[in-house]
């Protein structure tokens, strides 16, 4: 069910917007990273090509009350990164077996 979502967001939207409560920022379940590493596994499936379509991620974080934005902000592109990353060698690894 969560590809079937995360392929009809990408379908249909020019910006995805993350809704995420502060205390979440940094959980892996908390704050949906399986559900937004499948977006992004779908979307490298999907739109690879030169010259595709780029959807925009927007985090919105509720509830913020005393840490800086700042710290919020390090530690989403951390975890986006290492996310990216993971998603690059699975990737890399499909691409390397026979028949492809």
């Amino acid at each position: 069910m969560e590809r079937k979502s995360a392929l009809f967001s990408l379908a249909v939207a020019e910006v995805l917007i993350v809704n995420m409560f502060e205390q979440d920022v940094g959980r892996y379940n908390g704050a949906n990273y399986g559900l937004l590493k499948t977006v992004f596994e779908v979307n490298l499936q999907l739109f690879l090509s030169k010259g595709s379509p780029k959807t925009r991620i927007l985090f919105v974080i509720r509830d913020h009350e005393s840490t800086p934005l700042e710290a919020h902000e390090e530690v989403l592109r951390t975890d986006l990164n290492a996310m990216f990353a993971d998603i690059k060698k699975v990737r890399v690894s499909l691409l390397n077996l026979p028949g492809h």
